[in-house]
């Protein structure tokens, strides 16, 4: 009788360490998401806090290669100046007279949007 409750009182030890761990992980990833504007390697803070509920040591040694190795997405530049590696879309208007405009690719085009409306705008 002893020994099954030893038993028992270690397995929710475990569970609840690693509950914890698991949150940990989560709020982790979730705090390298707001600094980084993504998560690790991209992957979920869910998935994360998953790694981490099933194995504390994986966690540690994933989370700090995937630190390592991630990228932020490229900066988008508000400024006339072309956003540096960016690719075609809808960005804001680099000379505030609209709310955004479309840049190509290779330069800003005379495509604007005011309140989700396209309108056409000098260059």
């Amino acid at each position: 009788m002893t020994e099954l409750a030893t038993t028992s009182s270690g397995s929710i030890f475990y569970l609840v360490l690693a509950v914890v761990f698991a949150m940990v992980a989560y709020r982790t990833s979730e705090s390298f998401k707001k600094t980084h504007q993504v998560t690790p390697w991209r992957i979920p803070s869910w998935a994360w806090a998953i790694i981490g509920f099933i194995s504390l040591l994986l966690w540690v040694i994933l989370y700090l290669i995937a630190r390592s190795t991630t990228n932020p997405p490229a900066p988008v530049a508000t400024s006339a100046a072309a956003p540096y590696a960016a690719p075609p879309g809808w960005y804001p208007d680099p000379r505030n007279a609209h709310e955004m405009r479309f840049w190509d690719g290779s330069g800003w085009t005379s495509r604007v949007e005011n309140g989700g409306i396209e309108q056409v705008a000098d260059l």
